[in-house]
């Protein structure tokens, strides 16, 4: 059965991207457009990772990260950013890491990047 990805970024053609990169390396990928959407998009799902931006509209990525870390604690995430808002890139990840992203992606990053993270994150998920 392939694992299944959670890609949340309000960004269309950051989706589209990540749809089409993931789903080429074997993943089953899912979207969600907000943290708000994430949440409702997880309920009972069985999701094996979920790949979230930083800085979104209605809910962003700190918020997702904290809910996903009560309610699904063992659920690997991995926070990406490429800055905007009040923090730097580096500050949103770097804070992302210590509420409970299992690892972060700088934007822009290569697609041999993001697929070395992804398979990294579910192989930890796994020991």
């Amino acid at each position: 059965m392939k694992p299944l990805i959670l890609v949340v970024d309000d960004q269309p053609e950051i989706r589209d991207l990540l749809i089409h990169v993931l789903g080429a390396a074997g993943f089953e990928v899912n979207t969600a457009v907000d943290g708000r959407d994430a949440s409702l998009s997880i309920g009972d799902r069985v999701v094996d990772l979920v790949l979230t931006d930083i800085n979104m509209p209605e809910r962003n990525g700190f918020d997702l990260i904290v809910e996903l870390r009560v309610r699904r604690p063992s659920l690997p995430v991995i926070a990406m950013s490429g800055g905007g808002g009040r923090l730097s890139r580096e500050d949103c990840l770097k804070t992302a890491q210590r509420i409970g992203a299992v690892s972060v992606l700088h934007k822009p990053f290569t697609t041999a990047q993001l697929l070395a993270t992804v398979d990294l994150a579910l192989v930890e998920r796994r020991t």
